[in-house]
C-alpha cells in the first residue's frame, strides 16, 4: 500500500513557495544569533564549543577561494549548517530549507566542511 498519493505530491511540491521559504529562513539560527550563547548554551544547541568552533572556522578559511560567486551563507553559518545536520539527525532537506538554501547546496557545504 502506498502512502504516497496525488494530495500528498501536491502538498510537497507546493510547500516551497517563496513565501515558506523566506518564513523558515527567519526560523534559522545564524552566526550572528548564536554568538549571544554562553558557551554552554552554544554547546548544547551545536555540541562543540566556542573554541572548537573558530578552529573550525579558521581551518576551512584556509581553503576558501576568491574565484567565482561568493557563498550565500557566511562561513560561519556553513559551519552551523554542518553542526546541525550532524547533531540533530535532519535530512539535507530539511537543513536546506532551514537555511535558506538548496538541497545539492546543503550538501556541497557538508561535503566541503567534511573535506
Amino acid at each position: 500500500m502506498s502512502f504516497i498519493n496525488q494530495k500528498t505530491i501536491f502538498f510537497l511540491v507546493n510547500i516551497c513557495t517563496p513565501d515558506f521559504l523566506a518564513f523558515v529562513h527567519n526560523l534559522r539560527m545564524k552566526y550572528i544569533d548564536s554568538n549571544k550563547l554562553s558557551d554552554p548554551q552554544f554547546k548544547r544547541y551545536t555540541g562543540i564549543s566556542w573554541s572548537t568552533f573558530y578552529l573550525m572556522v579558521e581551518q576551512l578559511q584556509k581553503h576558501v577561494s576568491a574565484k567565482g560567486r561568493p557563498p550565500k551563507l557566511s562561513l560561519e553559518d556553513q559551519v552551523l549548517l554542518c553542526l546541525s545536520y550532524w547533531r540533530e539527525y535532519r535530512t539535507l532537506f530539511h537543513v536546506a530549507t532551514s537555511y535558506g538554501v538548496s538541497e545539492p547546496t546543503a550538501s556541497r557545504i557538508v561535503r566541503h566542511v567534511e573535506d
